[in-house]
This record gives C-alpha cells, sequence and structure tokens, in this order.
C-alpha cells in the first residue's frame, strides 16, 4: 500500500492511484485460500476500497461514473 501511494506520487496523476487501488482489491480476491475469511485482510481490503471511492470524489464525473462501476463490482 506504501508503494502505490509512492507510484501515484510519482505519476502526478490523480487517476493513478485509484487505478491502483482498485487492480490491488482485484487482485486481493483472487487470493486463495480467499481472504474474506481472515478478518485482517477483509479489513485491508475494505479500507482500500474506501480509499478508492475518497479518491474517485475528486475525478472528472465521467471517471467518477467509471471507476463507482468497477468499485461496486469489488464490493459484490
Amino acid at each position: 500500500m506504501r508503494r502505490i501511494r509512492k507510484f501515484a506520487r510519482y505519476s502526478n496523476q490523480p487517476e493513478t492511484e485509484v487505478e491502483l487501488l482498485l487492480y490491488f482489491c482485484l487482485k486481493m480476491q483472487d487470493i486463495t485460500p480467499s481472504i474474506f475469511k481472515n478478518k485482517t485482510l477483509t479489513n485491508i481490503y475494505n479500507k482500500q476500497i474506501e480509499s478508492a471511492q475518497k479518491k474517485t470524489k475528486k475525478l472528472h464525473e465521467d471517471l467518477q461514473y467509471e471507476y463507482n462501476l468497477h468499485i461496486e463490482d469489488l464490493k459484490h
């Protein structure tokens, strides 16, 4: 997660951090055994989803719509 922030800072693009957070969450879902059986990993996952939502609110409306669709997919 520190690396996500670090790479986002270097890109100077606000949508980069959202993209990286969403990718991180997507990859966490693929981990076997499931992260949702572990409370700590589930909390990390949920925090990253919340962080992506907050970062998305600062973007352009079109990007907000697209990213919110991805976030909703990750929540289910």
